[in-house]
């Protein structure tokens, strides 16, 4: 894992396999909370398995730059 944890809000490696929590590994504390997605067989480890159409993990108390207003971050590998 390489991330700047001074300016990282979050970072999850979804390396747990199991549970509905995802941990954050910035030092932040900011740990979300899984909702549909389901843990897999990744190439290195465990990740999770999105099916495209609800799935998601909500972190609370991130105010990075829309404030407190809700955000969505989407990532695509």
């Amino acid at each position: 894992l390489h991330h700047n944890k001074k300016t990282a809000e979050g970072a999850y490696l979804f390396d747990v396999g199991k549970g509905k929590v995802a941990k954050d590994t910035s030092g932040n504390k900011r740990n979300g909370e899984i909702d549909g997605a389901k843990y897999a067989k990744g190439k290195f480890g465990t990740c999770l398995e999105y099916d495209g159409k609800d799935d998601n993990v909500t972190v609370m108390g991130c105010f990075g730059i829309g404030g407190t207003d809700p955000q969505t971050t989407v990532f695509w590998f």
